[in-house]
């Protein structure tokens, strides 16, 4: 059963009933060009990473938490030079980040808002300070799940990166080197 249709600039987004699946995103031909752009500067990151990943050493077929985080650090070492002019901004383009902030705005605003800016409340605290690109995620910032009604208005990643917000900051996280690879400052408005 649907509740509401959001439509702003040509975006649709279709909130479903409680337990249905989350929100559908309609784009428009100028989205779509827009979010294919940012898939080609993930699948351009992702390039790198492969080949920082394939220099860094194998841990053993069982390997020890000590062993894996060598081998993190390895990784981030190599994108970090690879990356050192690395900015915000590089992958969530100015259009890219106008468009994700629309698009969060209409679900943060929208019916399931309240559950959203609750669920986010209620996970552990987060910082506010903002994180810089090629930085490492700081193992004292948790790792908050993404509540799936944001997720849904976000274009998918690849499996090794994922999104977190950390205050109102959308980071783009890498899993195998563990760094920030891009910021989207502002990313959720301000709570209601």
């Amino acid at each position: 059963m649907l509740m509401l249709i959001a439509v702003s600039g040509g975006l649709t987004i279709t909130a479903a009933a409680q337990g249905a699946p989350a929100p559908a995103v309609t784009e428009t031909p100028a989205e779509a060009a827009i979010v294919k752009n940012f898939e080609d500067r993930i699948a351009a990151f992702e390039k790198l990473a492969h080949t920082a990943q394939k220099a860094a050493p194998t841990p053993k077929s069982t390997p020890s938490t000590t062993q894996l985080e060598a081998s993190r650090k390895v990784v981030a070492a190599r994108l970090r030079r690879v990356r050192a002019s690395a900015k915000i901004g590089d992958i969530f383009t100015p259009d890219v980040a106008a468009l994700l902030r629309r698009r969060l705005a209409l679900t943060w605003n929208g019916p399931k808002g309240a559950a959203i800016r609750a669920s986010l409340r209620h996970g552990e605290p987060l910082a506010t300070k903002a994180l810089p690109v090629n930085s490492s995620y700081p193992k004292a910032v948790p790792l908050q799940s993404t509540p799936p009604d944001l997720l849904a208005v976000l274009p998918p990643l690849p499996n090794d990166l994922e999104y977190r917000f950390v205050g109102r900051d959308l980071i783009l996280h890498s899993l195998p080197s563990n760094l920030v690879v891009d910021v989207l400052p502002d990313a959720l408005p301000p709570a209601p």
